[in-house]
C-alpha cells in the first residue's frame, strides 16, 4: 500500500516535473508555425508630401502643383498593393513659419482601410508653411517601427529649416537601416534639384522628376515599380500612359532686362562668383544663375535662392533673401 501511494504521487517529485516540461516544450518547439509567420511585419510604403506654401505655383505645364498632386495621388489610391501597408505624412499643412509642422495624418494599415482617408485628406489640404523635409524623414523612421519598406517623398522644395536630409539618409545607410527614399521633385531645377537628388543619391535610389501633371503620375508609378523590385511584396501594376503630343507655346513678350552677377560672401570672408535661383515674386519660370556670370533677368521682384559651388557642384547651405531688379 505505500508503494501504490509513492506511484500515486510520482508526478509531484521534482525530477519527474522537470521531465515532463521538457517534454511539453519540445512539443511547442515541434508544433506549427503558420500563426506566427501571419504575424510578420509586412513592407510599408509611405508617403511624405509637400505642402508648403510653395505649392500654389505652377508646374511648366500650368498646372497648380497642389492640385496635381491631390489628383495624382487620387489616381496612386486605385493601384493594387499587394500585401503592403501604406501610410500618409505632410508637412506644411497647418501653419506658417512652424519647422515643427509635420503630421502623420494615416497611420499603417492595409490599402483598404487607408486609400480613401488618403483621397478625402488630399481635397482639403492646402499649401500654408514651410518645408521640415529632415524631421519628417526621422518621425517617418519612427512610424516605421520594425517594418522594413520605403518612403516616397513628394516636393517642390529643398529642406527650409537650416537641417540636411540628406547627410540623415547618408547616416541610415552606414547604420544599415533597411528603408529605402525615393525623391519625386515637382519642377525642380539647379541647385534646389541637385539638393533633393542627394537625398535619392544616398539612399540608393533614382532621382525622379515631374514638370507637368501627367509627369507625376508617371514618376509615382516608376517609384512604385522601385519598390515593387525591391522588397518582398508582389508586384504593384502601373498605368501604361501615351506619350502625350507637345503642345506649342505662344513666344514670350518682350521685356526690359538688366545684367547682374551674383557675388557670394562665404563664412572665412572670401568674395567668389555663386550660383542659385532668382524667382519671381508675381509666379513664373525662375532663372538659374550659375558661376559663368553674364546673367540679364527682367525688372521685378525677385525670391533669390544663392549657395556657394563646392565639389560634386553642390552648393553648401544655400541662403535666401528678397531683393528687386532694374525698378530703382
Amino acid at each position: 500500500m505505500k508503494f501504490v501511494r509513492h506511484c500515486g504521487s510520482l508526478f509531484g517529485t521534482p525530477l519527474v516535473r522537470q521531465a515532463f516540461l521538457a517534454a511539453y516544450l519540445t512539443l511547442l518547439l515541434l508544433a506549427p508555425t503558420g500563426h506566427v509567420s501571419a504575424q510578420r511585419q509586412l513592407p510599408g510604403v509611405y508617403f511624405i508630401y509637400d505642402s508648403s506654401n510653395s505649392m500654389w505655383g505652377a508646374l511648366p505645364d500650368k498646372s497648380r502643383k497642389y492640385e496635381a498632386a491631390r489628383e495624382a495621388m487620387r489616381e496612386l489610391m486605385s493601384r493594387d498593393f499587394g500585401d503592403r501597408e501604406i501610410a500618409l505624412r505632410i508637412y506644411g499643412h497647418r501653419r506658417r513659419n512652424d519647422c515643427t509642422d509635420s503630421e502623420l495624418v494615416v497611420p499603417f494599415n492595409s490599402p483598404e482601410k487607408t486609400s480613401q482617408s488618403i483621397i478625402d485628406i488630399m481635397e482639403t489640404v492646402r499649401p500654408t508653411g514651410r518645408t521640415p523635409i529632415d524631421r519628417s524623414l526621422r518621425d517617418a523612421l519612427k512610424d516605421f517601427g520594425d517594418r522594413k519598406g520605403s518612403i516616397i517623398l513628394i516636393s517642390d522644395g529643398i529642406e527650409s529649416c537650416g537641417a540636411d536630409p540628406c547627410a540623415l539618409v547618408k547616416a541610415w545607410k552606414q547604420q544599415d537601416i533597411d528603408i529605402s527614399v525615393y525623391v519625386v521633385g515637382l519642377g525642380l531645377r539647379g541647385i534646389k534639384r541637385e539638393a533633393m537628388q542627394c537625398i535619392a543619391d544616398a539612399s540608393g535610389t533614382d532621382y525622379l522628376a515631374a514638370n507637368s501633371a501627367d509627369e507625376l503620375i508617371d514618376s509615382l508609378d516608376a517609384a512604385l515599380k522601385q519598390v515593387s523590385a525591391n522588397d518582398t511584396g508582389k508586384a504593384i501594376p502601373t498605368l501604361q500612359r501615351p506619350n502625350p503630343k507637345p503642345t506649342q507655346q505662344p513666344p514670350a513678350p518682350k521685356v526690359q532686362e538688366t545684367a547682374f552677377e551674383l557675388i557670394v560672401l562665404t563664412h572665412d570672408g572670401v568674395r567668389q562668383k555663386g550660383q542659385g535661383m532668382l524667382m519671381p515674386k508675381k509666379g513664373g519660370e525662375p532663372l538659374v544663375v550659375k558661376t559663368t556670370g553674364g546673367f540679364t533677368a527682367p525688372s521685378g521682384d525677385y525670391q533669390l535662392l544663392a549657395g556657394v559651388s563646392v565639389i560634386g557642384g553642390q552648393a553648401y547651405q544655400p541662403v535666401s533673401t528678397t531683393l528687386t531688379i532694374g525698378t530703382a
